[in-house]
């Protein structure tokens, strides 16, 4: 028996705008709201609005 081959489909990651990225995470930061259910909401890991945020934190360290 032979075991099904696992197919990638070129093209399936998107991108997201800095401006889009930005509305995700002031979403997130509103109170009452988890990251995690605006994540789903939003169909992304949670773990990439985390990294968003860090990534936030460090320009605006880098500009200070």
């Amino acid at each position: 028996m032979t075991s099904p081959s696992h197919v990638v489909v070129a093209g399936t990651r998107r991108a997201w705008s800095p401006e889009q990225k930005r509305a995700i995470l002031a979403e997130a930061d509103e109170p009452g709201t988890s990251a995690s259910a605006v994540a789903r909401r939003h169909g992304l890991h949670s773990s990439l609005l985390f990294r968003w945020r860090r990534a936030v934190l460090a320009e605006q360290r880098a500009a200070v």
